[in-house]
Order: structure tokens, then C-alpha cells, then sequence
């Protein structure tokens, strides 16, 4: 199973066809369309879990990260959404 990298930019493009999607089809909701299209796009169940692991990407700058604050984070990195 491979970990899948999203980014701010991915949970950009899905708003946007959420969006288009949402006008074009009203018989769904906005957040119905957001789960259909995250599926598409990212792969996830739904856009809650991609907007977690967006939150859950790893920092840019380790610099001045303690020990213990790098192992709590490579801890929580580990597990995944089941």
C-alpha cells in the first residue's frame, strides 16, 4: 500500500470541481460532491480523509525539532486511517 502526498493545491482542484459539479448537478449537495470527486481525483474515501492528511503531512523544517518531538511525530506518521 503506498502513502499517498496531497497538498493544498490537490484539495484546491477538488473544491473547484466540486464546484462546477454542484451547479451542473443540484440534486447532490456540495459536501456529497466533494466526497465523489476526492474519491476520483485522490483516491480517498471521502474529502474528510484528505483534508487529515494535508493537516498530518510531514513539516518542511526539522531544524530545531527536539528528539523526542521528531520520534512523537515519525510515531503518529506511522499509523494510518483505517
Amino acid at each position: 500500500m503506498s502513502v499517498i502526498t496531497l497538498n493544498n493545491e490537490d484539495l484546491r482542484a477538488v473544491k473547484r470541481q466540486a464546484k462546477l459539479r454542484a451547479r451542473q448537478n443540484p440534486a447532490l449537495s456540495y459536501m456529497q460532491h466533494l466526497d465523489i470527486v476526492a474519491r476520483e481525483m485522490l483516491g480517498v474515501r471521502h474529502f474528510h480523509e484528505a483534508r487529515k492528511r494535508v493537516d498530518r503531512a510531514p513539516a518542511q523544517d526539522y531544524h530545531g525539532s527536539t528528539p523526542w518531538m521528531l520520534y512523537l511525530q515519525a510515531c503518529q506518521e506511522s499509523y494510518f486511517d483505517i
